[in-house]
């Protein structure tokens, strides 16, 4: 789907008329183009989303922190949501902070796992397309049709909703442990 589809699913959730174009002189196409952004990113934030999901390892950046680390590691600007920031030994439990646009760590580098702002809908699964239709049909619910009962009802929906995906896109690219594999594993 389109951003546009997208729109239109939002809007058809809304029972308002549909859209051509984000840049059409209309109140519909005003709003989707005042949000459509915000509410995509705010989706991709929601959960590691495994098309969005990618990896970085970062060298540290001149400066260095006033105090707690000795390094900062600048943030890739397309990144949403880091998600796991290691030192590439797969040691997960280091310590680490994020301060605005930086990782601040004593690592000489750091290997980050992140979230980023995919803008390449064809890319997008049907259950995240979903969520962002849903989550922007909450937030056009008041100014569109002035109706607090309908914004309920959809956050209602748009959190099921986010639910299932999560639990869709959570189980892909696994690998499957068989009864036989743990056994073996054990002895």
């Amino acid at each position: 789907m389109t951003e546009v589809e997208i729109c239109g699913a939002a809007l058809n959730a809304l029972g308002v008329k549909g859209i051509a174009s984000l840049e059409d002189d209309s109140t519909e196409a005003r709003a989707c183009n005042t949000y459509y952004s915000l509410i995509r990113d705010r989706v991709l934030e929601d959960r590691v989303w495994s098309f969005a999901k990618t990896q970085y390892i970062l060298a540290p950046d001149a400066a260095a922190p006033t105090f707690g680390f000795t390094r900062r590691f600048l943030v890739p600007s397309e990144v949403v949501r880091v998600h796991r920031v290691d030192d590439g030994s797969g040691t997960y439990r280091m310590p680490w902070d994020l301060l605005g646009e930086f990782i601040h760590a004593d690592e000489a580098a750091v290997y980050v796992t992140a979230v980023k702002r995919e803008v390449d809908t064809a890319l997008y699964s049907p259950a995240f397309t979903l969520c962002v239709a849903l989550r922007l049909a909450v937030v056009l619910a008041v100014p569109l049709k002035e109706n607090r009962q309908l914004k309920a009802d959809l956050w209602d929906e748009y959190k099921f909703e986010l639910k299932e995906a999560s639990g869709l896109d959570g189980s892909q690219g696994k690998a499957e442990v068989t009864r036989s594999d743990f056994l073996s594993r054990r002895r």
